[in-house]
């Protein structure tokens, strides 16, 4: 049989053993813990940074042209469908330009500000001889100061 001093050691023994186990598991589970927090940290960082991307995409305008009406009554319609202003609109033609109603387009263009979800009409005068085919690259400013720019087709 064991004395109490060899049953103390045999004990205290086992207390170090499941000491040194907890320890051992608290400092890995220690490591797992920094390295997750870590993980979210530069997740956090990302979305800041798409947020602050969104907010400054949400400030930007968005140019589209189309050719609308039927026949020979046809309008090109410019608008913007995007958050922000677009400051100074121009049209530059690629070759030929269509047929506009004389004056329409030189009192229109350049647009000054085209407001969110707002358009401007400009009267054509298509003729059956006209061409069915035009190219064009349109301009704009946006709030920020940067240059928005979008090359288009249009078919009649």
């Amino acid at each position: 049989m064991l004395s109490t001093d060899e049953l103390s050691l045999l004990v205290s023994i086992l207390a170090v053993v499941i000491s040194g186990t907890a320890l051992s598991r608290s400092r890995k589970l220690g490591e797992k813990q920094l390295e997750l927090e870590q993980h979210q940290a530069d997740l956090a960082q990302k979305q800041l940074q798409l947020i602050a991307k969104e907010e400054l995409t949400a400030q930007l305008a968005s140019i589209n042209v189309e050719l609308i009406g039927s026949g020979t009554n046809k309008e090109l319609l410019i608008y913007n469908s995007g958050q922000g202003n677009a400051l100074n609109v121009s049209i530059k033609w690629i070759g030929h330009e269509p047929p506009f109603v004389i004056g329409d387009i030189e009192n229109k263009l350049p647009i000054r500000r085209l407001k969110p979800e707002n358009s401007l009409k400009i009267l054509t005068a298509f003729s059956f001889d006209s061409p069915r085919y035009f190219e064009g690259i349109i301009t704009w400013e946006n709030p920020d100061g940067s240059f928005g720019r979008d090359e288009f087709e249009i078919h009649v």
